[in-house]
């Protein structure tokens, strides 16, 4: 039987790092009074994202750094998110050597979280994940919980108290702008909402959550200690679920929505086997599935070249991810596993 392999490239491009701009954002109220201490999150959007670096302002309002380019070329860009206590962040892409950033007074969204019964669930992290302005000409602040690593965010994840309630400041107030979030209780399947409004008082329903569990061995049958388990839903609404092996190999993955899921293992890259996938695995409300044990094996080694379809020239730095049994089609993006060598060369380990 053939298998079809799916190559995804993404082009990163070297930046020297004496190419440096400077760079001045002023941060000002919707009245132009100057804010002080507010955090300027900024990091350069090349192929991949990078952590960010994080600065606050002066006393006039006024942030200073250096960039490598304001260019955007082939996804390339920098971006900013800006927030201060009482206003709503914003984000944007950097356009000029000198930014004026005007920040909007902030409501807050008191909520509560329930069981199916009605009974509050304590404990529960709500964390709001997009925000997102009326303003077109805006671009949405990003604070996905296992994406960037934003300083901003831990500003917007809170806890339930005893009696399932919670509130999250500085969102955006009726009309002006909508936010999504995520609620996650290791009791529970995870939830989430679109479109918010922080005015509105939306009571978040937690139903019983489905697990898988299972084991996972390396190529000569021992247990694989450490390794990334990750359950993709095959529809996209369906979510995901991640966990590590214990010292046995041994897997539980919690808290997952009822649907269809590919259980998939991360190994690294100078590993000498490969491990198949658990497709379609049917995760059921209340119950825990046993997904299998997942053993690895040699694979074969593919090998290529990488060039520009124009210049025929070889491309470093590509991003290049594969389908197939290690690695079935979900409703998750592909994510690139290896780089070609500044060469173009490029060698993966899969499964015939």
């Amino acid at each position: 039987m053939k298998t079809l392999w799916l190559l995804t490239l993404s082009l990163f491009f070297v930046v020297p790092a004496w190419a440096q701009i400077p760079i001045k954002v002023h941060v000002a109220d919707e009245a132009n009074a100057p804010i002080a201490a507010a955090k300027v999150e900024y990091w350069v959007v090349q192929g991949e994202r990078y952590a960010p670096t994080l600065t606050t302002t002066d006393a006039a309002g006024d942030a200073a750094f250096s960039v490598p380019t304001l260019e955007r070329v082939d996804g390339f860009a920098v971006r900013l998110q800006v927030y201060a206590p009482g206003f709503v962040p914003q984000a944007t892409t950097l356009k000029a050597e000198k930014q004026e950033i005007r920040l909007t007074k902030g409501g807050t969204w008191r909520s509560q979280v329930v069981n199916e019964a009605g009974q509050p669930v304590p404990n529960t992290k709500v964390a709001v994940t997009v925000i997102r302005p009326t303003d077109k000409t805006r671009a949405y602040v990003n604070l996905f919980e296992s994406d960037l690593k934003s300083f901003i965010k831990p500003f917007f994840i809170v806890s339930t108290g005893a009696d399932g309630r919670f509130e999250i400041k500085d969102l955006p107030l009726e009309g002006t702008g909508t936010f999504n979030f995520g609620a996650e209780h290791p009791d529970y399947a995870a939830a989430g909402g679109w479109g918010l409004k922080s005015t509105e008082e939306k009571r978040i329903t937690l139903r019983p959550g489905a697990s898988f569990t299972g084991r996972v061995l390396d190529d000569k049958g021992a247990p694989l200690v450490g390794a990334t388990l990750i359950a993709q839903a095959i529809h996209p609404d369906e979510g995901w679920g991640t966990t590590k092996t214990d010292a046995q190999g041994n897997y539980r993955i919690n808290s997952l929505s009822p649907g269809s899921y590919n259980v998939l293992v991360e190994i690294p890259d100078d590993a000498k086997f490969i491990v198949p996938a658990a497709a379609s695995v049917r995760a059921v409300a209340g119950k825990t599935v046993e997904a299998g044990t997942l053993q690895g094996t040699a694979g074969v080694i593919v090998r290529g070249l990488i060039r520009d379809g124009v210049t025929k020239k070889p491309v470093a730095g590509a991003g290049i991810g594969v389908y197939g049994p290690h690695r079935p089609s979900s409703g998750a993006a592909m994510t690139p596993s290896k780089k070609s060598t500044a060469d173009g060369l490029v060698e993966m380990r899969v499964l015939p």
